[in-house]
C-alpha cells in the first residue's frame, strides 16, 4: 500500500560534517577532499583543495529562532539536523513532517566545490557526496529522506 503524505518539506538542507561522507571520495583524491576545521571564531569551517576556507553560518541555522541565531561560531554538533539519519527522522516526527527533500549545504557544498580547478577531484567530490547521500543516508528511510545531489 502506498504511503500517504500530508506534510513534506520541499526545501530542507542537509548539513553534515565533511568527515561523515568524504570516505566515499575516491582514495586518489581523498587527501584534497573537503575537511572540517575550526575557524578563528570557533566555527566549523570547510577547506578543500587550496580554496579559501569557508565557515558555514547560514547553513547552520537549524533550530535557532531569529532572536537566538548569531552568524559566527556555529558548529555542526550544536545544530539540529546535522546528525545521522535516525536523528533526522526523530526531528521530522517532532516537526510533524512525513518526508523531506534534502538539498546539500549552500555555502560549503556544491557551489563551493564548483571552484575546485582539478576536474578529477571535483568529480570525485560530487560522486562521493552523491554515493554517501543515496547509499548511506537516505537509504535509512527512502520513503522519508529524499536527497538531491
Amino acid at each position: 500500500m502506498a504511503r500517504e503524505y500530508k506534510r513534506i518539506s520541499g526545501d530542507s538542507h542537509l548539513e553534515v560534517p565533511n568527515e561523515r561522507w568524504t570516505h566515499r571520495v575516491d582514495a586518489k583524491y581523498r587527501e584534497d577532499a573537503p575537511k572540517t576545521v575550526t575557524g578563528d571564531d570557533g566555527a566549523d569551517t570547510t577547506v578543500v583543495a587550496g580554496l579559501p576556507a569557508r565557515s558555514n553560518p547560514m547553513d547552520l541555522y537549524g533550530g535557532s529562532g531569529r532572536g537566538e541565531w548569531v552568524p559566527f561560531g556555529r558548529r555542526y554538533a550544536d545544530t539540529p539536523g546535522t546528525g545521522p539519519p535516525e536523528q533526522r527522522l526523530r526531528e521530522q516526527d517532532q516537526d510533524k513532517l512525513d518526508a523531506e527533500v534534502l538539498f546539500p549545504a549552500v555555502v560549503c557544498g556544491p557551489r563551493y566545490w564548483l571552484n575546485v580547478e582539478d576536474h578529477g577531484l571535483q568529480k570525485a567530490i560530487f560522486r562521493g557526496w552523491n554515493d554517501w547521500l543515496a547509499e548511506e543516508y537516505c537509504s535509512a528511510a527512502p520513503d522519508r529522506l529524499w536527497g538531491v545531489g
